[in-house]
């Protein structure tokens, strides 16, 4: 294995990258392996651009790993050279990871020489002149209290523009997180892209249509759309749903605290709609049907026995060639405590019976009748932002009283002033949650819903996936809960009708009976009697 002399640049910035050095150590590192009859290696590319040396990312992730995991699978000969600009370039760690790291590779045999003061580093050297260890030790020891210092710098600065932003001083972009991609930042103000912004409503669109990532990131790929240069994916998808700079919200995580900044971007979406989108994604998993059929009533933690209380699921039978009947079992049939009335039924009567009871108008309206749940969410909600207030008073007298101590914060105060964020942060958790269920009910409650009932019932019977997908997603948005009593509210296996309870998200309760083969459904009013 023959000895090579390799080059190692890296910087933390494009501003550092633009400059000269990088030419200069270039020339150096060709220069120096020339005058001793060596080869600059170039094959291995020993580059890390924007990669910290403070935070190791230029090890774990960057060339400068490589080069290192290189020397331990024994594919760097001994006698290399390593050629770095100064000592700075390799680490700016903490002095023992970064004397640890410094040793691996010398121990490997390979040197390092320093362009900006021309100093090398080996076994021989370091032996010779033990002193230039602790050189090395203390040059690594200064880049890290340098980069600490630095460090904390742009933290304040960061966190101090973030409180100017806040409280409206200035509202100019702040360097730090990750912009959205649908937005570029030109002549001081944010332009949105028009053809990503139109993939960005494409997304959501599907996401409110009930289809899941992947599907959706399927989708773009069809239509050559990409919104990052690269193949879309079901991540991406994911991840935009939930970003709230789609509300022009940006949030910066920086120093150990949060700073959310409303109205920093443009929003594509008002912050009605992106609550919507988040109640949609809590409901991740349960709106988005599986295969040719997908059930538009079961794993949607909706449908329950009326028995026992246990989730009802389907399965697939084989009827025929091309068709798979769907059925339906409560899941506790196989537990040890089994269901008092075991047995399946078919899914087809349970769903034409609910499409025909839906949609007819008049069944459909009394149904989004009831306010009681909007009644309830809504006085849940008043009583939690009183206690928000009651703790924002609380939190900010133990913070006067910190701010007003002269001497040794007393540890009682900081274990009070923790236990109040906590509670506070649970308080706004518990409000937003309560602010996106009412959105759910006003959204029942919309006359819309009733010419979308009607117009699903062909699809779904005709097995349209696409429509069958919308159903399971109205069946979602309609209920909260179905009750099935598969041989009728009191059990006997003579019936030919089941029955069923439907309660709405709006807190409506109405039952219905259904025959088992047909669908064919009557009002079951006095049922519960």
């Amino acid at each position: 294995m023959a000895v090579k002399v390799y080059s190692y640049l890296r910087f933390s910035s494009p501003k550092q990258a633009a400059g000269t050095s990088a030419a200069r150590q270039k020339a150096y590192a060709a220069a120096w392996a020339a005058e001793r009859g060596l080869a600059l290696d170039e094959s291995l590319s020993l580059r890390d651009e924007g990669l910290s040396a403070f935070h190791g990312a230029h090890v774990k992730t960057g060339a400068l790993g490589a080069f290192l995991r290189a020397i331990e699978a024994g594919l760097i000969a001994p006698g290399s050279v390593l050629i770095v600009e100064q000592l700075d370039r390799l680490s700016r760690e903490q002095a023992i990871q970064a004397q640890a790291q410094f040793a691996s590779i010398i121990s490997a045999g390979v040197r390092v020489v320093t362009v900006a003061d021309g100093r090398e580093y080996s076994q021989e050297t370091l032996r010779e002149n033990p002193m230039d260890l602790l050189y090395a030790l203390m040059v690594m020891i200064r880049a890290n209290e340098e980069s600490e210092s630095k460090s904390k710098r742009v933290v304040a600065a960061i966190k101090q523009q973030c409180l100017r932003f806040q409280s409206g001083e200035s509202k100019r972009r702040i360097r730090a997180g990750k912009d959205p991609v649908w937005l570029c930042y030109v002549d001081n103000r944010w332009e949105l892209i028009p053809e990503r912004v139109e993939m960005v409503h494409f997304v959501l669109d599907q996401y409110r249509a009930g289809y899941g990532g992947m599907i959706i990131a399927r989708m773009l790929q069809e239509r050559n759309w990409s919104l990052t240069g690269g193949l879309a994916s079901a991540l991406l998808v994911n991840r935009m749903v939930k970003s709230e700079a789609l509300a022009g919200v940006h949030t910066i995580e920086v120093g150990g605290e949060s700073f959310r900044m409303e109205g920093y971007y443009p929003a594509l979406i008002s912050s009605d709609e992106f609550a919507e989108l988040q109640r949609l994604r809590s409901e991740r998993g349960r709106r988005i049907g599986k295969g040719t059929n997908p059930s538009i009533i079961t794993g949607l933690r909706i449908a329950t026995c009326g028995y026992c209380g246990s989730a009802i699921s389907s399965f697939a039978r084989a009827c025929g060639k091309r068709y798979q009947e769907r059925r339906l079992l409560c899941v506790n049939k196989c537990s040890v405590n089994q269901c008092p009335v075991g047995g399946s039924l078919s899914t087809a009567a349970i769903e034409k019976a609910l499409l025909d009871y839906c949609g007819d108008q008049f069944n459909l309206a009394d149904l989004l009748s009831g306010v009681g749940a909007d009644v309830r969410v809504r006085a849940n909600l008043s009583g939690l932002r009183q206690k928000i207030v009651e703790v924002e008073q609380q939190l900010q007298r133990v913070t006067d009283a910190l701010a007003a101590d002269d001497g040794a914060v007393p540890l009682a105060f900081l274990r009070k002033a923790r236990e109040l964020e906590a509670v506070l942060d649970s308080h706004r958790a518990e409000a937003v949650a309560a602010e996106r269920e009412l959105v759910a009910i006003s959204q029942v409650q919309s006359p819309e819903m009733a010419d979308q009932w009607s117009g699903l019932r062909e699809g779904v019977l005709g097995l349209d996936a696409d429509i069958r997908i919308k159903a399971r997603k109205l069946v979602a948005d309609t209920f909260s809960q179905i009750q099935i009593f598969r041989l009728g509210l009191q059990p006997d296996p003579k019936n030919t009708w089941m029955d069923l309870l439907l309660i709405t998200r709006g807190g409506v309760r109405r039952y219905i009976r259904v025959n088992r083969r047909t669908g064919a459904w009557q009002r079951g009013e006095t049922l519960a009697g």
